[in-house]
């Protein structure tokens, strides 16, 4: 999902394609003869083509487990396995990140022609290395915020855990080299390319492995209604279709069930609003409680007892047919309106209630909202109202969406807003019925 590059960066990244797809060959990936990787027809810089007509369940290419890249395939990898505890973080991703690191500056990687393709000549559209005026454009959105911790996790990450790491081992690695900028580019082509294969853990599906690089299978570009999917093999990893493909087509995988607010945050790009279906916006209990203080005639007693017997703040989904988060904001919303007496009770009981009511039948999507009592759903509605009043808008300024030399900073920030947007009126839209 990239704007169409310069001659000469084409030209070199056909080049490094070039080089990629005959790497490919030399390390035995099984492809297809119906499939086709190339820029031409792709709705990225590159993508896969279908040259000729797929069946439903028909292999496109099968990756061999030995040319992955993990802490484990690494040139560093009993490095790494000697100081695992000390590379422990809360992102789970320093192995990882500092074997790209490594193998990224050595020029002698086996993986020198994957590295060249995805990093070198890619331009991480990523919301981190946006402008100020270009992150301004999603203001409302909730991505600059995410986009400043993560920035701040990085730094922190660098510093307390992968420089003291590095300096241990001046003979494999330097602070010259391995600096910041490149760890946090690290960073950007892990959300943008990774995989995380399934846990094996069946009784704790909380447990995720760490994130891997899986050569190919991260040239296929995402939609929500895709038409391939990746299996994890013992020996290999395979990409099959998942239904009929006929030529000319492009091959899709998935990342997964993705709002555009994190596909943008996370890949550096979205959707049209009307293409993703999984698209959502969120709004938080401190959001919900301003509201409710704002609104006097709700009359709500003993709010700020309530707001702190709630506790840590929430957030609340939204999606297109309704709240996604329905316990979580109808148990919210059944705190703020109890009666003095029913609050005093709830709180002896640390929160807890014997309610029938409570987790049975809750149902939040938008056409029963109507069942809600009346001034659940106008404190509702203030917050959707207040919402829609967050978003950035610069009415006056005009995209030339021809200018190939325009970041898609603008339109994809668009798709985010405008998608949330259309969310918002359509649950405002619900509850004005109500009234």
């Amino acid at each position: 999902m990239m704007v169409s590059l310069p001659k000469k960066q084409r030209l070199l990244s056909e080049s490094c394609l070039e080089s990629f797809l005959s790497w490919c060959e030399k390390n035995e990936f099984r492809m297809n003869r119906k499939v086709e990787v190339r820029a031409k027809g792709s709705v990225a810089e590159y993508g896969m083509i279908a040259i000729d007509g797929l069946a439903p369940g028909e292999e496109l290419f099968r990756i061999p487990r030995s040319v992955i890249i993990c802490p484990q395939t690494s040139a560093v990898s009993k490095t790494l396995e000697q100081n695992q505890d000390k590379l422990k973080s809360d992102s789970g991703w320093v192995p990882l990140l500092i074997t790209l690191m490594y193998e990224y500056t050595n020029m002698d990687s086996v993986w020198r022609s994957y590295l060249d393709l995805c990093i070198d000549h890619h331009t991480f559209n990523l919301p981190m290395f946006w402008s100020p005026d270009e992150l301004k454009k999603l203001r409302g959105t909730g991505i600059p915020e995410a986009v400043t911790r993560d920035l701040k996790n990085i730094e922190k990450e660098y510093s307390a855990i992968v420089l003291p790491f590095m300096t241990e081992y001046p003979n494999l690695f330097s602070e010259k080299y391995h600096t910041l900028d490149i760890y946090k580019k690290m960073v950007a082509f892990v959300m943008s390319y990774s995989f995380t294969e399934p846990s094996n853990d069946v009784d704790d599906d909380s447990v995720s492995p760490p994130p891997i690089m899986v050569p190919m299978a991260d040239m296929l570009n995402h939609v929500s209604m895709n038409n391939a999917c990746l299996k994890f093999g013992k020996e290999s990893l395979q990409m099959v279709t998942t239904q009929a493909i006929p030529a000319g087509e492009e091959v899709y995988n998935t990342y997964g069930e993705l709002s555009n607010w994190h596909l943008l945050h996370m890949y550096g790009f979205a959707e049209k609003p009307l293409d993703n279906l999984f698209d959502v916006v969120e709004f938080t209990s401190t959001e919900l409680f301003e509201q409710a203080r704002l609104m006097k005639d709700l009359k709500i007693e003993l709010l700020d007892d309530k707001v702190a017997l709630l506790g840590k703040e929430d957030t609340f989904v939204v999606g297109d047919e309704g709240v996604l988060t329905e316990d979580e904001l109808y148990s919210t919303l059944k705190v703020l309106f109890m009666s003095v007496d029913e609050f005093m009770v709830h709180k002896e009981n640390e929160g807890w209630t014997s309610d029938d009511d409570d987790g049975n039948d809750i149902n939040l999507t938008f056409d029963h909202l109507k069942d809600l009592p009346l001034p659940w759903t106008n404190l509702l509605a203030s917050v959707a109202r207040q919402s829609l009043k967050r978003y950035y808008r610069e009415d006056e300024e005009s995209v030339d969406r021809k200018n190939s030399n325009i970041l898609c900073a603008a339109l994809y920030a668009d798709y985010v807003k405008d998608g949330q947007i259309k969310i918002l009126q359509k649950m405002l839209d619900f509850l004005n019925v109500i009234h």
